[in-house]
Parts: C-alpha cells; sequence; structure tokens
C-alpha cells in the first residue's frame, strides 16, 4: 500500500499545492480559469494527439467500450430512481444528477492520473470519447427538453446547441484526438522537432491541470459548510467514487478484460466528478450547490478512494 501512495501522491500532493495556494490568497478567483484554459485548448490537446499518434489501435477494444458504456448506463438508472424517489427531484434535476454520477474531469484529474500510472493517456481516451460525445450529449438533449416545458420562453434551445456543437467541433480534446488517430492509421510522419515541441508543451498538462483543479477546489471550499443537504451529497459521493467503479470492475470482469484495462476501466470510473457539471445546474437553474460541492467533495475524497481501488486491483 505504501509503495501505491509513494506513486499516487505526486497526484494529490500537487492538487493540495493548489488549495493551499488558492486559501491563502495567492490567487483570485477566476485566476483557476486562466490555467484551465491553457491545458483545455493548448497543452492537453498536444498530449492526446501525441499519445493517439503513437498509440496502438489495440485501445479500441470493443469490450473495453461496452464494459464501459453498460457500467453508464447502470450507473444512470441507479441515480435516476434514487433521485426520483428518495431525494423526490424534478426530472430537470434528475438528469442533472446524473451528469454528476457519470461524467469525470478527463482533462483535469483522470489523463493526469493515467499518464502517471500508464505512462501515457491512451487508454483514457476511448472511454472519454464515449463520455462526452455519446452520454454528455445525450443527458444535455434531455436536459434540454425538460428545460422547454418548464420555460418555453427561454432560448435554452440555443444554449443545447452550442454545448453539444463544442462537444463535436470546437473541443479540441476531442478533434486533436481524432487527428492523431489519423496521422497513425495512415502511418504519416511528422517533422521531428514538431513532436519534440509538442511533447515539451503537453507535458506541462498534468501539472497545471491538477494545480488548477485545486485552485478551484480551494474557492469554493469555504462555503461547503452551505450545502444544503449533505446527505444528497454523501449518497452522490458513494455512486461516483465506490459504486461506479465497482460495477464497472464487475463488468469489466464478466466481459473478460485483461488486467491493464480493467485498471482503467475501474480508475476512470472511480475519478472525481466533472467541474462542467455545476455550469450546467447553473444555466438551467438547478440547485447549483450539490453540483458545486460534489466536484469539490469528491476530489478531495478521491485522494482516499483512487489509492483503495489501485490497492484491490494491484
Amino acid at each position: 500500500m505504501l509503495a501505491i501512495l509513494n506513486t499516487t501522491s505526486t497526484l494529490f500532493i500537487t492538487i493540495l499545492l493548489g488549495i493551499i495556494v488558492g486559501s491563502f490568497g495567492l490567487f483570485k478567483r477566476g485566476d483557476d480559469q486562466l490555467l484551465i484554459n491553457y491545458v483545455f485548448y493548448i497543452a492537453l490537446p498536444l498530449n492526446l494527439f501525441l499519445s493517439c499518434y503513437h498509440a496502438k489501435l489495440e485501445i479500441f477494444n470493443g469490450a473495453y467500450l461496452a464494459s464501459y458504456s453498460l457500467a453508464m448506463i447502470v450507473i444512470l438508472s441507479i441515480t435516476w430512481l434514487i433521485s426520483r424517489y428518495i431525494f423526490k427531484f424534478q426530472p430537470i434535476e434528475r438528469h442533472v444528477t446524473g451528469l454528476s454520477t457519470t461524467q469525470v474531469d478527463g482533462a483535469y484529474f483522470t489523463i493526469p492520473l493515467f499518464n502517471l500510472l500508464f505512462k501515457s493517456s491512451a487508454l483514457a481516451i476511448p472511454l472519454m470519447m464515449i463520455q462526452n460525445i455519446v452520454f454528455f450529449t445525450l443527458g444535455l438533449i434531455l436536459i434540454q427538453i425538460n428545460a422547454e416545458q418548464k420555460q418555453a420562453e427561454q432560448k435554452y434551445f440555443m444554449f443545447a446547441l452550442s454545448r453539444i456543437s463544442k462537444v463535436f467541433l470546437h473541443n479540441p480534446i476531442i478533434s486533436f484526438s481524432l487527428l492523431g488517430i489519423a496521422l497513425n492509421l495512415l502511418n504519416i510522419g511528422l517533422y521531428t522537432p514538431i513532436t519534440h515541441t509538442m511533447k515539451f508543451i503537453g507535458d506541462t498538462s498534468s501539472a497545471v491541470a491538477l494545480f488548477s483543479l485545486g485552485l478551484t477546489c480551494s474557492f469554493h471550499l469555504k462555503d461547503i459548510k452551505k450545502a444544503s443537504n449533505l446527505i444528497k451529497l454523501s449518497i452522490l459521493t458513494i455512486i461516483k467514487l465506490l459504486l461506479f467503479p465497482a460495477v464497472a470492475w464487475l463488468i469489466g470482469y464478466w466481459c473478460g478484460l485483461n488486467h491493464q484495462l480493467l485498471l482503467a476501466l475501474v480508475l476512470l470510473a472511480a475519478s472525481p466528478a466533472a467541474t462542467h457539471t455545476y455550469i450546467i445546474a447553473n444555466k438551467y437553474q438547478v440547485d447549483t450547490s450539490i453540483s458545486t460541492f460534489n466536484v469539490v467533495i469528491t476530489t478531495i475524497l478521491s485522494f482516499i478512494t483512487i489509492n483503495l481501488w489501485i490497492y484491490l486491483l494491484c
């Protein structure tokens, strides 16, 4: 267990550093967004491009993709039932809650984790594509349908279309990954100084992403005592950090995944909730405190759960 902690400590110490400097006011609210933009639009796309460019295409394993998809469907169903019959949420709130328990922060947590453990982010790419292109899009469409029923005068449809178009067209993470895969398939070589420059910049993505995630946590940590319902947060956290990866493991094991793919599947499912969930909650006028604090709590507690899953599977 100590060896595992030594391996993953780099990840969480970097997040902790962001929390500390943010708490002491060395960075202001909004500064984390500047770092996030650098990671999202520059460093991470280059990192993923090289990962796809050099990757073996066996990462698009059918059983691997099917295991993740089935696990997502199971967790979405469980979240929907709990949201309806225990939380008594309205339809639009149920769909937003579904995003909170299934969407992960690939750019700012999962990919740095995969770079640390697997020395490449390649194994995360197929699953992130399924999450962003399929489940996020379908979730946003369902949210949009319910929003129109409640407030037809609001232009939420255009917001939904813009979010979906960004996933397909304006998301450099996806577009650069697809470009890397295409050049890989076509066996097209690149000028060496160009790939070296990409690697030099891309290698900064993990540290900056984790540090900015720590800053984001610090800005919301002060307000966590204002969360309206800690029981709801506790249930959602258990679903995200423990139940989701457990279901993924069961399905992946049943599908006969090898050890590396099974570990990658579980770790992606066990990653903290995605920060974009509270953006969606805010836009659609759903209780944002649950979504915001869910991101903060799952990020902090993932120090325990990620190491636990690695210990159990290694």
